[in-house]
C-alpha cells in the first residue's frame, strides 16, 4: 500500500516518511526501479514465499525481462572453463524450460570455490544437489 501510493504520487505533492513522519514533496524526477524473480505472479516451485502483487500494484509497473550481466559474469569468474561450463548449463536449463537456474550469485561462489582449491567436478556436485534430478546430468564434467 505504500508503495502505491507513493507511484500515484504526482510532482510536487506531499509524501510522508513512515518511519520519522516528516513530509517532503515528491521530487520532478523521481523514478521508481523494483525488480524480482516472479513477474509480481508469486511464488512458485523455484521462488517460494513470495507474495502474488494485485493488479492494481501491476499496473503501475513496465514489466521486462532483463538477461544476465555476461560483462560481470565474466569479471567475477576470469576462469573461462568454468565460466563457459555453467553458461552452458544456464543455457541447457533455459531450453528445458526449468525452474533451475544458474545465477550470477552461483557463477561467483563457484569462483570462490575453484580458488579454494575445490576442483571442478565437486563445484559442480555442490550446485547440482539443489537443481532437479531431471537436470542432474548437466553437471557431469567431460574428462
Amino acid at each position: 500500500v505504500s508503495i502505491n501510493t507513493l507511484l500515484s504520487t504526482k510532482a510536487g505533492d506531499p509524501v510522508t516518511n513512515p518511519f520519522n513522519g516528516e513530509t517532503v514533496p515528491m521530487h520532478k524526477d523521481a523514478y521508481f526501479i523494483a525488480a524480482t524473480n516472479t513477474n509480481g505472479k508469486g511464488g512458485d516451485g523455484a521462488y517460494t514465499g513470495r507474495n502474488r502483487l494485485d493488479g492494481a500494484s501491476l499496473n503501475r509497473f513496465a514489466i521486462f525481462e532483463m538477461a544476465y550481466d555476461t560483462d560481470l559474469e565474466r569479471a567475477l569468474c576470469p576462469d573461462t572453463k568454468l565460466l563457459e561450463k555453467l553458461w552452458s548449463i544456464r543455457v541447457a536449463l533455459q531450453g528445458k524450460n526449468s525452474k533451475d537456474v544458474i545465477s550470477t550469485r552461483d557463477i561467483d561462489c563457484a569462483h570462490e570455490q575453484l580458488l579454494c582449491g575445490y576442483p571442478l567436478d565437486k563445484i559442480l556436485a555442490c550446485l547440482a544437489r539443489r537443481m532437479d534430478k531431471s537436470n542432474l546430468d548437466l553437471f557431469k564434467v567431460s574428462k
